[in-house]
């Protein structure tokens, strides 16, 4: 099993906590704490927070996804870094790549990570975090990651919290690619908008309150009234996932390829 997320936050340099002082740790655990807290409570994380996190002696992607695998009963085995070859594939950094970082002219070489992890005697597991801009101006000039992506063939597929990017046509790229690779989505109502979806053969599935979208991002009536439409008379859920809408209803959206007629 291969889990890959994609964020703009880096996921930083684990290292810092092997030369942190004890009050240093104690603030940044009493951070985290708090922002994980925040992140159970409202099921998605502010970019700010996790911007600030990912420089610290904890860094927040990494801690977050720690607590996750814990959650579910798993365990790390390693950690190591990577970047993007041009045709897609990866290269693993060394130690000489991380020990040259901060320098005026280097790659920053904590964007990229992997941890490998499993249930006590389980099978191996890959979870993969990359810090890219998915916007199409940035993915023409660095393909480098839809290389890879394209290379997994037909995925499973979410999103949350996205700031409704993909309603916005500077992220056709990545909206195409979804709707191309995958036959399953599950999202919030930043996902995929139902012109796009029904025009490419899915349907969608909702499951919760729906009103009207939280004012972030690049939000547009047309695609708020299209996703209004698939709510109506849908009964509240108990839970969050991704943003609420503007009423505070927590909402899913499932997106599948539409059943071939026999």
């Amino acid at each position: 099993t291969e889990i890959t997320t994609i964020s703009l936050e880096r996921a930083g340099d684990v290292r810092g906590i092997l030369k942190a002082s004890t009050p240093t740790l104690g603030r940044e655990l009493a951070t985290l704490r708090d922002h994980l807290a925040k992140l159970f409570l409202k099921a998605h994380s502010r970019t700010v927070n996790l911007d600030r996190g990912s420089r610290g002696a904890i860094p927040s992607e990494i801690a977050f996804t720690m607590a996750a695998l814990v959650v579910h009963g798993y365990e790390p085995i390693t950690i190591r870094y990577f970047d993007f070859q041009p045709d897609g594939s990866l290269r693993w950094l060394t130690e000489a790549d991380l020990s040259g970082a901060g320098g005026k002219d280097t790659k920053d070489p904590f964007t990229h990570a992997e941890i490998r992890f499993r249930k006590p005697g389980g099978p191996v597991r890959v979870f993969r975090h990359v810090a890219y801009d998915l916007s199409d101006a940035h993915l023409k000039r660095s393909p480098a990651l839809m290389k890879h992506l394209d290379a997994k063939g037909k995925v499973s597929t979410m999103t949350k919290a996205a700031s409704h990017l993909l309603w916005d046509d500077g992220f056709s790229t990545l909206r195409n690619w979804l709707l191309a690779h995958t036959d399953w989505m599950i999202s919030d109502t930043t996902g995929v908008p139902p012109r796009h979806a029904k025009a490419a053969g899915f349907v969608q599935e909702t499951y919760g309150m729906y009103v009207w979208p939280e004012p972030f991002g690049t939000v547009n009536n047309r695609d708020a009234r299209d996703f209004k439409e698939l709510f109506k008379g849908n009964a509240p859920i108990p839970f969050r996932y991704g943003y609420p809408d503007n009423r505070s209803h927590g909402h899913i959206v499932v997106t599948k390829r539409a059943a071939k007629a026999p």
